[in-house]
């Protein structure tokens, strides 16, 4: 059964002009519990007690309107609700959030599955967080790996990216949220800009199974191994010497991932590559190739075909 784990959506977004779709029950159910136990005499008295126009709460109980976060957090703290229960009992697995518009609204899931850990490293190793922009990129050279991204976020987010060629051998995908970038960026640790020295984030560290989700999609992302494909023979150093290869600037992550690695009980060799001032973590010998390939290292279509057949070779 894929491990689920929780984290708390509500507080991360505090603060931030970000509004809930579709939870008017889950308010008015509070507000009326509040009226109910005699705190208060009716849904005026709770607005001006959080100084909140009535209209606005009027319309936010009825679903007119979508619910500012900061105003929901506020309500919540007039008594000791257990939501998550609530949300639980009432078999509602995400919440509807936007940036106050119908447009680019995300379904958050209320759990980190397996699906969400490969995301994270996929987006760690070849995607970003463009500054000022609420976009989250990525790139490929195969269209059919982006296509499979884009897949991932209309099933934990539905929402749909935007993909398109940029090279002969570059394929992109932009997803333009606020909610998303925010949601990366404080769930997950993930810099908005400029990654610099990542490392695998601390919720996913909590899980085994999590963590080795996150491998999957930063090797996807950014492992290397030989390009058996294009070869109508095959030479002997590939039979021989081949090795899986993954480079970064820091070795913060690479020791992570090393350690990965390790609980696999697989090998790796972690070392500074002077030349192009950066680290490499390899993976070398038939053992320990197919030790990789035993746990699915790779989901990426092409990465997945080429360990199978360097298997079968060496």
């Amino acid at each position: 059964m894929d491990p689920e784990i929780d984290y708390n959506w509500r507080d991360i977004f505090k603060n931030c002009k970000i509004y809930l779709y579709n939870l008017n029950n889950v308010l008015r159910d509070i507000a009326d519990s509040l009226i109910l136990d005699g705190q208060y005499r009716s849904h005026n008295d709770i607005s001006k007690k959080l100084g909140i126009n009535p209209r606005s709460f009027y319309y936010s109980i009825r679903g007119e309107r979508p619910i500012d976060i900061d105003f929901f957090l506020k309500i919540l703290s007039l008594r000791n609700y257990n939501l998550g229960e609530y949300l639980s009992q009432n078999k509602i697995k995400n919440i509807v959030l936007g940036a106050g518009t119908r447009r680019n609204l995300v379904a958050l899931p209320l759990k980190i599955n397996s699906d969400m850990a490969y995301l994270v490293g996929y987006l760690f190793g070849d995607g970003c967080i463009k500054s000022k922009k609420w976009t989250i990129n990525f790139c490929d050279e195969y269209p059919e790996q982006i296509n499979l991204i884009n897949d991932l976020f209309l099933k934990l987010f539905n929402i749909n990216g935007t993909t398109r060629k940029t090279d002969i051998n570059r394929y992109e995908l932009d997803i333009y949220s606020k909610v998303l970038s925010i949601f990366f960026n404080r769930v997950f640790e993930m810099p908005v800009g400029t990654k610099g020295e990542i490392s695998v984030p601390i919720l996913l560290k909590t899980s085994h199974t999590l963590r080795l989700s996150f491998l999957r999609g930063f090797s996807d992302a950014d492992a290397g191994l030989p390009r058996i494909e294009e070869y109508k023979l095959i030479p002997n150093w590939i039979r021989k010497s081949s090795n899986i290869e993954i480079a970064s600037k820091h070795n913060n992550i690479l020791i992570d991932l090393r350690e990965i690695l390790s609980s696999q009980d697989i090998s790796s060799n972690l070392y500074y590559h002077k030349t192009n001032d950066s680290f490499r973590l390899t993976v070398s010998g038939k053992n320990n190739i197919s030790k990789c390939k035993d746990f699915k290292m790779f989901i990426h279509p092409i990465k997945k075909e080429r360990l199978s057949t360097l298997v079968k070779i060496m």
